[in-house]
């Protein structure tokens, strides 16, 4: 739909927490979410450290 959407998380969070969130707030089931940071998709059991993502950066979301 191409908007933003702030979700709250600490770098010790995995992606799969993130994609759990998003779930929660727009109902998009965590099957159906590609996350996508920095050109790469990102695995749900890595955590956002694993990927540097840090404070205000923006994941984008594809449905599969």
């Amino acid at each position: 739909s191409g908007r933003t959407l702030a979700i709250w998380a600490h770098t010790c969070d995995t992606v799969g927490y993130v994609k759990d969130r998003l779930f929660e707030q727009l109902g998009i089931p965590v099957q159906y979410q590609r996350m996508v940071y920095a050109g790469k998709e990102l695995v749900n059991d890595r955590t956002l450290s694993d990927y540097n993502v840090r404070s205000e950066s923006t994941l984008h979301c594809a449905l599969r």
